[in-house]
C-alpha cells in the first residue's frame, strides 16, 4: 500500500481499511504496521514535528531499502492519491510507483484532488484507476481472486 504517511489519522486508516475489505485472500502489507511505525506514533501523540524528529534519525538508513522491500514482494500496488500533505512533495510515493513499474507490478491507484493523478509519468504507470478505496478493492478482487 502507497501513499504519503503522515500525522494525518487518514493515511492510516486507509490501509486498515483496505486490509479488512480485501479479507483473508491477499496478503497486505501496510507500511504503517510495523512496531517502529506503531511505536513512533504512539510516542509523538499526533505532534507532527515529533513525528518528524524520531522518524528523521532512522529514515536515511532504513526507510529506502524497507519501502523497495514492500514494493519488490508486492505482486499489486495499491497506492492512495486521495490523501497528499499540503506542506510536502509525496516523494516516497512517486519512488515506489517508479520501483512497481520497472518491476513489472500491478498498479491500482484512487484518485486525488492534486497534481499527481494528472502527470504523465503517473498515469503512464498506473494499471487501473479507482475513484475510491472501494472501489479500488473490487477492481483488485475482481482480477485477482481466483475461484478455488
Amino acid at each position: 500500500m502507497a501513499g504519503p504517511i503522515t500525522e494525518d489519522p487518514e493515511t492510516h486508516k486507509w490501509r486498515r481499511v483496505a486490509a479488512k475489505l480485501l479479507g483473508d485472500k491477499f496478503e497486505c502489507d501496510d507500511p504503517c504496521a510495523s512496531k517502529f511505525d506503531r511505536e513512533t506514533l504512539k510516542e509523538a501523540g499526533g505532534d507532527a514535528e515529533k513525528i518528524h524528529a524520531l522518524t528523521a534519525i532512522h529514515q536515511s538508513e532504513i526507510l529506502l531499502p524497507k519501502s523497495y522491500r514492500s514494493v519488490e514482494k508486492a505482486g499489486i500496488v495499491l497506492v492512495n492519491f486521495s490523501i497528499e500533505p499540503s506542506d510536502r512533495p509525496i516523494i516516497g510515493t512517486v519512488m515506489e510507483i517508479a520501483w512497481a513499474w520497472a518491476n513489472r507490478k500491478v498498479i491500482i491507484a484512487i484518485k486525488g484532488p492534486g497534481y499527481y493523478t494528472k502527470h504523465p509519468m503517473i498515469t503512464g504507470c498506473v494499471n487501473a484507476w479507482a475513484d475510491s478505496l472501494e472501489e479500488a478493492v473490487e477492481i483488485i478482487k475482481e482480477f485477482f481472486t481466483t475461484r478455488r
